[in-house]
This record gives C-alpha cells, structure tokens and sequence, in this order.
C-alpha cells in the first residue's frame, strides 16, 4: 500500500532515534555509542536539580521548558539555529539523574550534544566543590 503515512508517535520517533546518532542518553536502553554516564544524585536529589536548572538556565540560547523536583527540559539552539533538547530525570532505582541531550533535526551532531552534557557536568561539579580557604590570608 502506497501513499500510506506512518504516524509520527513518541514510540515510534523513540524506536528510532537509536539509529541516529545525534544523541546521548544515560538510560541502560541505549547503544553503547549514544551512553554517557548519569549525574551522581548524593544529597537531596531536588537541589542537585534546582542546581542544575540555574547551571543550564544560564547556558547561551538555552530556554527553561519545564522544572519539577524530579525532571528538567530546556531546548538549546545551536550557532546555526537548530533546536536541541536537554532531559534530567532524577531515577530512586538508580540514585542518579539520567540526562539525554538529542538534536530536533539531523542525523549528526558533530558531537554537539556529548559536549553539551559534559559541559553541564562540569559546572556542576565546580559549583558544588567545597570552598578552600586561602592560606596566605588566614
């Protein structure tokens, strides 16, 4: 039968996207080629997502789209005008924050999104490092 469209369903766009490899994900569901390791949860979960709204609400061309105590979207544009999302999802099994960070449109992202998680990651990681105190001004 032709002429017959397949309906764009989450499902079906999801089953998909694994063959794409303009994502990364730290869901067990993905390829090897698209993980990236989850955010360390330790300590109240919903602070180290409020901590990760201010670091991400503060990225370039990044909008806020949704924030709860459990789950952060944003949608960043790239230098060319693409539209990415960035997903945090606090998991209780796990006692991590999944991240996935996938682009709207293309099959390649140059590595963008990968770049875009780490980046994340390590504003995090230096925001929450403990203050030293100076020693020459002790």
């Amino acid at each position: 039968m032709t002429g017959v469209a397949m309906p764009r369903t989450d499902a079906v766009v999801h089953s998909l996207r694994r063959f794409m490899p303009a994502y990364v994900s730290s869901r067990a569901a993905a390829w090897w080629i698209h993980r990236i390791r989850p955010f360390q949860a330790s300590g109240d979960p919903a602070a180290r997502l409020r901590g990760l709204r201010r670091i991400v609400a503060a990225m370039p061309r990044t909008e806020v789209i949704e924030a709860t105590d459990e789950y952060l979207h944003a949608v960043c544009r790239t230098l060319l005008g693409f539209r990415d999302d960035i997903e945090f999802r606090f998991s209780v099994a796990d006692g991590v924050v999944h991240v996935q960070s996938a682009s709207r449109f293309g099959l390649f992202d140059f590595g963008v999104n990968r770049r875009r998680v780490e980046r994340v990651r390590s504003r995090l990681r230096v925001r929450s490092a403990p203050q030293r105190a100076d020693r020459h001004g002790e």
